[in-house]
C-alpha cells in the first residue's frame, strides 16, 4: 500500500540522487503515472524549471490516469519539502 512514508522516499531518492529517474509499473498508468506527474508539476510547472520538458511529458504520456491517493501523497510530500526550502 501506498503511504506518505513512501512518497517521502520517493521525493529524498530524487532530490538527494539528481539524476533522472525512470518510473516504471506494468501499465504505467496509474501509480507510476501519479509520481510522474506529481513531480513534473513540481519541477517543471511550480518551480517553471522547463517548460519544455513539461509539454513533452503531456505529449509523450497521454495514456496517464493518476491513482488519487498517490497523485495527493506525492504532492502533499512535494510541497512539504518546497515549504521547508523556504524558511
Amino acid at each position: 500500500m501506498f503511504d506518505s512514508v513512501k512518497a517521502a522516499e520517493i521525493v529524498r531518492f530524487v532530490r538527494d540522487d539528481g539524476l533522472p529517474l525512470l518510473v516504471q509499473c506494468t501499465a504505467g498508468v496509474s501509480r507510476s503515472g501519479a509520481i510522474g506527474v506529481a513531480f513534473d508539476e513540481s519541477f517543471n510547472v511550480r518551480a517553471r524549471l522547463n517548460m519544455q520538458d513539461h509539454a513533452y511529458f503531456l505529449a509523450t504520456n497521454p495514456q496517464v490516469r493518476p491513482n488519487a491517493l498517490v497523485l495527493r501523497l506525492m504532492r502533499e510530500t512535494l510541497s512539504q519539502g518546497d515549504d521547508h526550502e523556504r524558511s
